[in-house]
């Protein structure tokens, strides 16, 4: 026994708990209602405001093989094959796309079909190309 019981005996008090009492207004199984969300009363605080801009591509020459990616705002370039189209890379100027293009047209025709060192796409990776570390 503990002593807490032991005190409590020789105080004469009673040790059983109370019993409970039945409720006369019970009327069955509890039904819980789902709890409504209220609406919030004033403006969104997370929300953007005004549309995202796109960037858009400088006043420049149509180059064939060389395409502006608004989404990074870089000069993406390719080259079509007759059968898939062969993604070069993305540059920062117009200028340097046009030049790898070139390159990469003089590579295929001394015979070869791939980039050598081409470099190499990780998945699940999210890339920065403005990082220059």
């Amino acid at each position: 026994m503990s002593l807490a019981t032991d005190i409590l005996k020789r105080a004469n008090s009673d040790l059983s708990p109370p019993s409970k009492s039945i409720r006369a207004d019970y009327m069955g199984p509890a039904i819980r209602k789902k709890a409504k969300r209220a609406a919030p009363k004033g403006p969104r605080l997370n929300r953007k405001k005004g549309k995202t801009v796109k960037y858009v591509a400088p006043k420049h020459e149509h180059v064939a093989g060389v395409a502006f990616n608004s989404r990074n705002n870089t000069w993406d370039a390719y080259f079509y094959d007759g059968i898939k189209t062969i993604r070069i890379g993305m540059f920062h100027t117009q200028a340097r796309a046009l030049i790898a293009r070139r390159i990469y047209m003089y590579w295929r025709k001394c015979g070869f079909d791939n980039i050598p060192n081409k470099p190499e796409r990780r998945l699940y990776t999210m890339r920065n190309y403005s990082d220059k570390s």
